[in-house]
């Protein structure tokens, strides 16, 4: 009897086979299970007690270098009179010591020298970040250890390395209530942390920092440069603004610090426009009526503020009219201000970035919109409603790194979110929301021509939203980004009047200028995701003696060993089992039996992390394609790793913008280098499953 030879499996079963092996190969792992394997392989520590861990960080952030130790203290003044230890990280330091021990860090720096030469006539451009993290959780009645956060990087890195987490490094963490004890506050503190940039012993500007980078990753002989930088981009929200600036912010009569006379319309008392000419309400939208601060006219404001308070000192104006002059300059007086120090060259007007998600999905316009346009449907009737949009959103699948954001929906939400005429979410859900939700609204809300202005309106905010989020790719222009949203505040004004007018639409006509200033405009997401190390180590230290020395300390070590590992296309693995070898040996039939392979996921590519089943867009053969993930493989033979993704090339069926729609079954099983993937996708597979449509933003 003749062997009953087996049918050749076509494209489609292969895939379907490679799908199914793969998301079962992968079998997450708990704490506890991940603490014994690594027991398991590495074996127990000859110490772990809490002195020998205490001894190793201060040994660690201790250690030597030509500028210093990698945290150390000064001492501040108190408003009391006396004096306070300020703990921190020497980012001089921290960047001649990454520079040494972490080789993808170096390298980064090296690829910005490469594109950005570094001199004192050409400084690099240091980016500055303030925040406040608590700890705490959100419930309890003491927060003590709420605190007052510092980051920075370089705005060379580009937009795709300052994503990372690790390139930021973490300057200060100081207890709020230490920082509210300190002269001047927040804005003393900026001061004090600009002197560890501009120092009298060590100055990045004049001097620079010497690095030496090694070359191991690119096979180069060791390189040796100096890096020269000046302040350039203060990225912030405005009420961080508010505190490292000393400006008014939005509670008073000048809400906007990029502007002389922009007044808010809702202040308690007469607002500034109804009584000076000169004043503009932030409820006009013709950005030509507003005078833009220079940085000459800036400093010209504190100085005069400066006089006033001479004057005030001296007696000859009182208190209340000192008062009054701070609320009509729209700034606070503090003592030695850093924007005054000639050593600094703060370029403040220049140099300030608003961060575009707190203005628009972090409580800002967008998502207050969407709580506002759905009761206004809800009052009225319409057919449209938050149950329905969460029946849409069901609809798509979103990457598997990505918050479930049907929950948003559910029936205790939308009877919440209706009653307060608002909309509930993080801002990573929201992003995640938009383009879904203006789907949505173009498709179905629009078509039933009902609550048209309003409908209108919610279109172009989330028209606006769905621009930023493509600023990422480089293909926004200055002038698109103005035009859309200009063009949604004046719907949002004629459906909602002046009364609903907030100053974060005002912040919103910046966004453009801004962006013409800078090459890009960065989002706080990656900042937001970095507090988790904060939190980590500063959640249970309930001490609070020399708690921001310790803080720091730890946060530092953390930092050291992050930037030991690989940054960019990193990924978790797993060991393969059953009916999964025989599909790799199938795969790679050229490797030999010594090869051992191991499976990857939560692979970091733009947009968050590829896992297998995920929708991903990747180049080949020279183009941008789309497909499913099937599987992440790594091949060593040997000494030599080779890295690969098991990708179902799916066929274009419509071109569209930004909801293309491709072929399925017609597809085909490629191997390509992991390095080739690009970003990963929210879409929407038919009934049938012959079509799938993709989210391309």
């Amino acid at each position: 009897m003749e062997p009953v030879k087996k049918k050749a499996k076509t494209a489609a079963e292969r895939s379907e086979e490679l799908m199914s092996l793969g998301r079962a190969s992968f079998v997450s792992k708990s704490g506890i299970a991940k603490l014994l394997a690594t027991i398991k392989s590495d074996g127990l520590p000859v110490t772990f007690d809490r002195s020998a861990q205490f001894r190793a960080r201060k040994h660690v952030c201790h250690k030597g270098t030509p500028y210093g130790d990698l945290v150390s203290t000064m001492m501040v003044e108190r408003v009391d009179g006396g004096e306070a230890v300020l703990a921190y990280q020497n980012p001089l330091a921290f960047l001649y010591q990454v520079c040494r021990e972490s080789p993808h860090y170096a390298e980064i720096v090296r690829r910005a020298l490469d594109l950005h030469p570094c001199s004192p006539s050409t400084p690099w451009t240091l980016i500055l970040y303030q925040d406040g993290v608590d700890p705490s959780d959100g419930l309890s009645n003491n927060h003590s250890r709420k605190s007052s956060v510092w980051y920075w990087s370089f705005l060379e890195f580009g937009l795709r390395h300052l994503a990372l987490e690790e390139v930021w490094g973490t300057v200060c963490v100081m207890r709020s209530t230490e920082v509210s004890k300190m002269l001047g506050g927040t804005t003393t503190l900026f001061s004090k942390l600009l002197s560890l940039w501009f120092g009298s012993v060590h100055d990045i500007r004049l001097s620079g920092v010497s690095i030496s980078i090694d070359g191991s990753l690119r096979g180069e002989q060791p390189l040796n440069a100096t890096i020269f930088a000046k302040v350039g981009v203060l990225l912030a929200d405005v009420p961080a603004l508010k505190e490292i600036l000393g400006c008014k912010g939005h509670s008073g009569h000048k809400p906007c610090c990029m502007c002389r006379n922009a007044t808010n319309h809702t202040i308690h008392g007469t607002p500034l426009h109804r009584v000076s000419p000169d004043a503009v309400p932030i409820t006009e939208f013709d950005f030509e009526l507003f005078c833009p601060y220079t940085n000459d006219s800036l400093r010209e404001t504190l100085r005069r503020l400066e006089s006033h308070h001479d004057a005030y000192l001296a007696g000859t104006m009182t208190k209340l009219e000192f008062e009054a002059r701070e609320s009509v300059l729209g700034w606070n007086w503090t003592p030695n201000t850093p924007i005054l120090n000639e050593k600094y060259r703060l370029n403040v007007a220049s140099s300030i970035m608003f961060d575009w998600a707190h203005v628009y999905v972090n409580d800002g316009l967008a998502d207050d919109e969407l709580g506002r346009c759905m009761k206004i449907l809800q009052t009225n009737r319409a057919s449209s409603t938050f149950a329905e949009l969460g029946q849409y959103v069901a609809r798509f699948t979103l990457p598997k790194s990505s918050p479930s954001i049907v929950r948003l929906f559910s029936e205790a939400a939308n009877k919440n979110n209706l009653k307060k005429g608002g909309f509930t979410c993080s801002g990573s859900e929201f992003l995640t929301l938009a383009p879904i939700a203006l789907r949505y609204f173009e498709k179905v809300v629009a078509r039933r021509q009902e609550c048209t202005k309003w409908v209108d309106s919610m279109i172009a905010v989330l028209r606006v939203v769905v621009i930023l989020m493509k600023l990422k790719s480089g293909t926004i222009s200055a002038d698109r980004l103005t035009t859309a949203i200009m063009h949604h505040l004046q719907l949002f004004k004629a459906a909602y009047g002046d009364g609903a007018i907030r100053p974060k639409h005002h912040f919103a006509c910046h966004l453009g200028p801004m962006l013409r200033r800078f090459p890009f405009l960065m989002s706080t997401f990656v900042h937001e995701r970095k507090h988790r190390v904060v939190k980590k180590y500063t959640r249970d230290r309930r001490s609070l003696r020399s708690w921001d020395l310790g803080a720091i300390e730890e946060i530092t070590c953390h930092q050291l060993w992050e930037l030991g590992k690989p940054l960019l296309r990193t990924f978790a693995t797993s060991q393969p089992r059953g009916k999964i070898f025989d599909v790799l040996l199938e795969l790679f039939p050229c490797v030999p039996t010594t090869a051992t392979f191991t499976l990857v996921n939560d692979i970091k590519v733009d947009g968050g992390a590829a896992n297998a089943g995920d929708v991903v867009s990747f180049f080949f053969d020279g183009r941008r394609c789309f497909g499913e993930l099937l599987l992440g493989v790594v091949v060593t033979v040997g000494d030599t790793v080779y890295v690969n993704s098991v990708i179902s090339l799916w066929d274009l069926a419509t071109e569209c913008a930004d909801w293309p729609t491709f072929f399925v079954r017609e597809g085909r099983v490629v191997k390509l280098p992991l390095d080739s993937l690009e970003s990963v996708h929210t879409y929407s597979m038919s009934t049938d499953g012959q079509t799938c449509m993709i989210c391309d933003l």
